[in-house]
C-alpha cells in the first residue's frame, strides 16, 4: 500500500485469499487501510497485463467468512478429563476503459519519464492502471507527480521487480463511484504464471514495524496443503505453544493475547520472520463449525475456484515478519500429501475453565 499526499498509512496486517489451479492463480486482497477513501491507493507487482475480465471486486464479507471458518477455535466442552482428547489433533492431523484528454495527458507525461500505461480500467469503485517502466526512478516520480506518496526506500525494491520484467497494478478509489461506506471492497485479480509466489517486499517500505500476513489458500485436494518454502516454519511445539495439556486462563490471558505472544517469541527465535500453518481441511466440512459454517461452492466460486468443495483443500497460513527480515517474496508450494488439522483450544465447563491445544 502507498499513501496519497501526506497521510500516514499503516500496513501492519494483510489478508490475502489465493486460489491456485495448475498455473492459474486468483488472488483476493483485503485492505486494512484506515483513512479517507480519497487518500487510498494500492500498488502491486504483477507478472503480466491482466485483461478487464480478470479483475473484479469481491464481497467484503468474503474474507471475513474465510477468517471465521479457519481462525483458531475456542470450544467449550464439559469433560472431567480432557487430556485424553489430545490425540484428536493427530487424527485430524477478487468496465470500460477511461478516455478523454486527461488520460492522454497522463500517458504523455508518463512516456516522458519512461513509464507506459499498459491498460486502464474502471472496476467497481476503483480506477485501475497497469504500468510498466524503464527504471524505478521514473516510475516513482510519475506516481508522486500524480498524487501518490511513495515511502522513502522504495526505489531498490521497485527496481528489483522491474528487472524481473514485472508490471505494476495501481488501484485508486473513484469517489464518484464509491458509496461512502466506511470500508473498501477487496480487489481480485486472476493471472497465469508458472511460479507459485506472492510478492510482499513492496509492502514493507511503509511498515511501522512487524507485519502480519494471513493467506487463505485454496488448491485442488490432490495437491495437498500449501506451505512457504523460503521462510522458517514453526509448529505446535515448545518454541511456540506450551506442551502442557492444561494451563490457567487467568495466567495466560485471552486466546488472542496468548497466541500473539507466542508468535512474537517464534519470530524472535527465527531472525525476524516465521510462519505457521494454523488450519488445513476440506472446505466442505468443519469440526467444530464456526457460526458461518463451512465454505459452500458459492463461496469457492467467488474466490475463483472452479471445482466443487469436495475437490478442494483449504489452508490458512499465518506469517509475521519485520521489514529487515522480509528480503524475499514468498515462494509457495503444495505438500502433495493429504492432511487435516486445526489450531483449537478447549475450555472446560466443570469450573476449571482452562484451555489446552489440540
Amino acid at each position: 500500500f502507498v499513501a496519497k499526499a501526506d497521510t500516514d498509512l499503516f500496513n501492519d496486517a494483510s489478508k490475502v485469499a489465493l486460489v491456485r489451479d495448475g498455473e492459474r492463480t486468483v488472488i483476493t486482497m483485503a485492505s486494512d487501510y484506515r483513512g479517507e477513501p480519497s487518500e487510498f491507493a494500492m500498488v502491486i507487482p504483477v507478472v503480466d497485463v491482466p485483461e478487464r475480465e480478470q479483475i473484479n471486486v469481491a464481497n467484503p464479507g468474503l474474507i471475513e467468512h474465510l477468517d471465521q471458518y479457519t481462525a483458531p477455535r475456542l470450544v467449550e466442552y464439559h469433560d472431567e478429563d480432557p487430556c485424553n482428547r489430545i490425540q484428536y489433533r493427530e487424527t485430524l492431523a477478487m468496465a470500460a476503459p477511461q478516455a478523454g484528454a486527461a488520460m492522454d495527458a497522463m500517458a504523455e507525461e508518463a512516456e516522458e519519464l519512461g513509464v507506459t500505461i499498459e491498460a486502464e480500467y474502471e472496476v467497481g469503485e476503483y480506477d485501475i492502471l497497469i504500468l510498466s517502466a524503464e527504471e524505478s526512478d521514473g516510475l516513482i516520480t510519475w506516481l508522486n507527480q500524480n498524487g501518490y506518496r511513495i515511502p522513502d526506500g522504495a526505489e531498490d525494491v521497485v527496481g528489483s521487480y522491474l528487472k524481473q520484467g514485472m508490471k505494476f497494478f495501481v488501484a485508486k478509489v473513484n469517489l464518484e463511484r464509491h458509496d461512502g461506506a466506511g470500508f473498501l471492497r477487496p480487489i481480485q485479480v486472476a493471472y497465469e504464471d508458472e511460479d507459485f509466489m506472492l510478492p510482499i517486499r513492496l509492502g514493507t517500505v511503509n511498515s511501522p514495524g512487524e507485519q502480519d500476513l494471513v493467506v487463505y489458500a485454496v488448491t485442488d485436494s490432490s495437491s495437498g496443503p500449501v506451505g512457504i518454502a523460503n521462510y522458517d516454519e514453526v509448529t505446535w511445539s515448545a518454541e511456540t505453544f506450551d506442551n502442557d495439556c492444561l494451563f490457567d486462563e487467568e495466567a495466560q490471558g485471552s486466546l488472542d493475547a496468548y497466541m500473539d505472544g507466542k508468535m512474537d517469541q517464534a519470530v524472535e527465535a527465527h531472525d525476524g520472520a516465521a510462519w505457521m500453518m494454523t488450519y488445513t481441511w476440506g472446505p466442505a466440512k468443519c469440526d467444530p463449525c464456526p457460526p458461518g459454517g463451512p465454505l459452500g461452492n458459492d463461496v469457492l466460486g467467488q474466490l475463483g475456484f472452479e471445482g466443487a468443495g469436495e475437490d478442494a483443500q483449504f489452508t490458512r497460513l499465518w506469517m509475521r515478519y519485520t521489514p529487515e527480515a522480509a528480503t524475499q517474496d514468498l515462494v509457495l508450494y503444495n505438500t502433495g500429501t493429504f492432511a487435516q488439522s486445526q489450531l483449537r483450544y478447549i475450555v472446560r465447563t466443570d469450573g476449571l475453565e482452562q484451555y489446552f491445544p489440540v
